[in-house]
């Protein structure tokens, strides 16, 4: 760590005085971060591996309960400000994003088990025409029945995404999802 911060800088002023110690418990900070750790963030790699499922069945409930879910509201009152991203226009877009990145997560877990890697792979192209589909990037249309109905097809699609990835790819890693933020309490 360097001693000589602030010394000899010709400053006199209270203020610098304060940078000058907040530059050395930062200093002091980092050193203690970057040095002497006992404790990694997980211990084996199974618990690595349960964590990134643990990611991507959050991504698919996440997706499906609140992307989906929200704009849909109930068939009496649809909510569609309620859309994820609606103020920036990306609602649909952002779903786009999610499916393509949890694809490539689910692939990846599944690993060299071909027939597992291939029901995943299919699930998830049967959901990417659904939302390509739609010419309504932020559900501003849930009210109208027919725009309604796409956005509950694909929910129901995601739905079963998250269903098989549960039912399938868990047990095939030997993990089960577990709690996450969205379950409440």
């Amino acid at each position: 760590m360097p001693t000589d911060i602030g010394h000899n800088a010709g400053h006199s002023d209270h203020h610098s005085g304060n940078y000058v110690r907040l530059a050395r418990q930062i200093c002091t900070s980092a050193t203690d971060c970057t040095s002497n750790r006992q404790n990694t963030v997980h211990q084996t790699e199974d618990e690595a591996v349960q964590e990134l499922f643990k990611a991507l069945s959050t991504g698919l409930q996440f997706t499906a309960e609140f992307r989906l879910g929200r704009p849909l509201g109930s068939f009496k009152r649809p909510r569609p400000r309620r859309a994820h991203a609606y103020k920036s226009g990306r609602s649909l877009r952002q779903i786009n994003l999610s499916l393509a990145s949890l694809n490539q997560l689910a692939t990846a877990l599944a690993g060299t088990d071909a027939k597992l890697t291939l029901n995943l792979k299919t699930e998830f192209k049967a959901s990417q025409p659904l939302a390509d589909d739609m010419n309504d990037p932020v559900f501003a249309g849930v009210a109208e029945p027919k725009s309604r109905l796409y956005v509950k097809i694909l929910k129901q699609s995601v739905d079963v995404l998250y269903e098989h990835v549960s039912t399938k790819l868990g047990p095939n890693l030997a993990v089960a999802a577990g709690f996450n933020a969205l379950d409440g309490d």
